[in-house]
């Protein structure tokens, strides 16, 4: 009796084991569908915003003609972000680019949970190949020098309170349009950025170095 009762109680355990595991998936598996319900719902209001700070920063001046403008970086490092830093699937993935050419994007994902809070860290290392991007009036192919590489943390606690978000970006691409070439070094950082759960929207300050330019960007502008 003692050894059957020793079963039913290891059994027990094991049940609730799985349930707990049950419960951090289907957790985590919301949040990836909230992330993408609320990106999708503010995609062309983001777009839009895009449009008008790139149109602005075109303006820009001190740099040749052939280079990029601040407002196609942006652009550039958005479609990047659009194609890398969503994909949430571990393991290696070839993706078509929006207008030609493929990426690589290889995925490491990482989840926890420790009581009511949870924990998703995604590490992603995106290598463009003949990717033709649209970037405001212009089509530059882009091509991994060698790689971007994306880490995404997350931190929340309950379903979506808050939430802890953080994003950087680091790497080099090159990219060609007509007759004209160029590098594009990245290093950038999105930290002590505020979640509104309601909304779905992350409100910080991107900074650092974006084509060789040292930058400041609304997290908007490229969500």
């Amino acid at each position: 009796m003692g050894h059957g009762h020793g079963l039913l109680t290891f059994n027990r355990r094991a049940g609730v084991t799985d349930a707990r595991r049950a419960m951090e998936h289907m957790k985590m598996r919301r949040m990836i569908e909230w992330w993408r319900f609320r990106r999708a719902r503010r995609q062309i209001t983001a777009l839009r915003i895009i449009i008008a700070v790139a149109v602005l920063a075109g303006c820009d001046s001190t740099k040749p003609e052939h280079d990029l403008t601040p407002g196609q970086a942006i652009t550039l490092l958005r479609e990047m972000m659009d194609l890398g830093v969503w994909w949430f699937s571990d393991g290696t993935e070839i993706l078509p680019c929006p207008l030609e050419g493929e990426a690589s994007v290889t995925v490491e994902t990482e989840q926890e949970q420790q009581g009511d809070t949870s924990r998703y860290d995604a590490h992603t290392v995106f290598v463009p190949s003949g990717c033709l991007i649209s970037a405001i009036g212009d089509t530059p192919t882009v091509n991994g020098d060698p790689n971007i590489v994306f880490d995404w943390r997350s931190r929340y606690i309950g379903f979506f309170q808050n939430i802890e978000f953080k994003l950087t970006a680091a790497g080099a691409v090159t990219w060609e349009r007509g007759g004209d070439t160029g590098s594009c070094r990245i290093e950038m950082v999105l930290e002590d950025s505020e979640v509104d759960p309601d909304e779905g929207t992350v409100r910080g300050l991107v900074t650092g170095v974006l084509c060789d330019r040292g930058m400041v960007i609304d997290y908007t502008e490229l969500d």
